[in-house]
């Protein structure tokens, strides 16, 4: 008993488009593209591009060969060489398409034909640097975190007598070094305002901040005025001498120079 074949199945030999193989069976067969978009569930606008050889206006390679296979095994043709055959001639139409490209803008020339361009090392460490500092930025916004806190507080904590200008009530400050009957040593325990008489003149009024260290030297008497509780410890002429204890809200000490021994 012999079998009977199409010229679409003859063609399976020759060097004729898949598409038209395809359209060629269809035709012979009786079918209209609606009879193989009932029966396949393919769009007609796929199964004309199909046909026609339409490339550009089919999906990806993945897809095409499912339909190629279940368009050619509808017709009772050999579905995967036809998928292998159409998905070749895609690409051989791509790349004469490419090559034709270059052809005609007269650029033919090796850097065409390299890799895609590629972010530089330099580029992308930027890019990285970028998106880390958006990141910490949005975290110190949602959790009120400061990085710069630390740098502040530490700035804060400097004694305020290094910045001082000079003054002769602060020797500290004053290039002449003298000899005198009062020597006032203050260590600060917490930032305060300090309010300073010398020899019965007001001679100074400075804040001064936490860890600072200062010395005020007197030839008969100093008055001075703390402005927070416990705020120094003292010594005078090299002894230790206790906080004053408050007086009206006020922390106030009076010292005098002994009496000259005669």
């Amino acid at each position: 008993m012999s079998t009977r074949h199409s010229d679409a199945e003859t063609d399976m030999t020759t060097t004729r488009p898949a598409g038209a193989i395809l359209q060629q069976a269809r035709e012979e067969r009786g079918l209209s593209l609606q009879d193989v978009v009932t029966a396949t569930k393919i769009s007609v606008n796929n199964l004309q591009a199909i046909e026609t050889a339409d490339y550009e206006r089919l999906p990806a390679d993945l897809y095409i060969r499912g339909f190629i296979r279940m368009y050619a095994e509808f017709l009772g043709l050999e579905g995967r060489e036809l998928a292998e055959r159409f998905l070749q001639e895609r690409g051989d139409s791509h790349t004469a398409s490419n090559l034709g490209h270059f052809l005609g803008n007269g650029s033919l020339t090796p850097k065409k034909f390299a890799e895609p361009t590629r972010l530089s090392p330099a580029a992308s460490a930027l890019i990285l640097l970028t998106i880390i500092l958006l990141v910490v930025g949005m975290f110190c916004l949602f959790t009120g975190w400061n990085p710069l806190s630390y740098f502040v507080k530490q700035a804060r904590s400097i004694p305020a007598s290094t910045a001082l200008a000079y003054h002769p009530a602060d020797p500290q400050t004053s290039a002449i070094v003298t000899n005198k009957a009062l020597v006032l040593e203050a260590h600060f325990l917490k930032d305060t305002e300090v309010m300073l008489q010398l020899d019965g003149e007001t001679i100074l009024r400075e804040t001064y901040a936490k860890e600072s260290r200062v010395n005020w030297e007197a030839n008969s008497f100093i008055h001075i005025e703390f402005a927070e509780p416990q705020s120094a410890k003292l010594r005078v002429n090299g002894q230790p001498l206790g906080f004053p204890t408050p007086r009206n809200g006020q922390y106030k000490l009076n010292l005098s120079a002994p009496p000259a021994a005669s």
